[in-house]
């Protein structure tokens, strides 16, 4: 086997013409004046088990600073992914911003794994409890907990939660759609509210049939 070593580089571009998941890359400060098109390709650096059933692509950007593993001859190149670069880790604004998940309650480091993609979107992950999710950048969200119940908050303020007991639908308006095993129960904002039960139909306000 060969001898690699590790070094520093920039990510030049990820199109890939033949869709292998390389990256052409820039070694710095050795390649700062080579043309972009005599610049190598590298390949994924895999740090984990890999199998037709547990696939994945999850390219750098353009512009990313990046490690990469090259032999002394520079013939062969592979990158890094997920790699640490010290002053671009900030830990402390990935649990202000996972904040807006009030569903997740210990967002504490070093329980939470994380990935954040460029737009800010967070993909995150408590390793103790197993709560899992995803927080978009517009600040749209949904957690997966422990036991397995969903809960979705839309940016607007529209809510959907999902357990043991039920369903329960929350728009921005505070008119709310209850499903359980009792049956359902519609309310609205002004106190009105429609309980369809196993034997019966319940109506809160007044009916107006036009």
């Amino acid at each position: 086997m060969k001898k690699l070593y590790l070094e520093y580089g920039v990510v030049e571009s990820i199109d890939d013409p033949d869709k292998l998941g390389l990256i052409q890359i820039r070694i710095l400060p050795q390649m700062k004046d080579i043309k972009k098109d005599l610049l190598p390709w590298a390949k994924p650096f895999i740090n984990k088990g890999f199998s037709a059933s547990t696939q994945s692509l999850n390219l750098p950007n353009e512009g990313d600073k990046i490690y990469v593993y090259v032999d002394k001859d520079y013939r062969i190149f592979y990158y890094v992914t997920g790699a640490y670069i010290e002053g671009l880790f900030n830990y402390a604004d990935i649990k202000s911003s996972l904040g807006a998940v009030t569903e997740l309650s210990d967002k504490e480091y070093p329980n939470i794994n994380f990935e954040l993609k460029t737009d800010g979107t967070i993909f995150f992950h408590n390793r103790i409890s197993g709560d899992t999710g995803l927080l978009h950048s517009t600040g749209t969200y949904f957690i997966i907990d422990t036991n397995g119940y969903i809960f979705l908050s839309e940016v607007s303020g529209n809510k959907i939660s999902i357990d043991d007991s039920g369903i329960l639908v929350e728009d921005k308006n505070s008119n709310t759609v209850t499903m359980n095993s009792s049956g359902m129960k519609l309310e609205d904002k002004n106190g009105h509210d429609i309980t369809m039960g196993s034997t019966s139909v319940t109506i809160n306000g007044n009916l107006e049939i036009l």
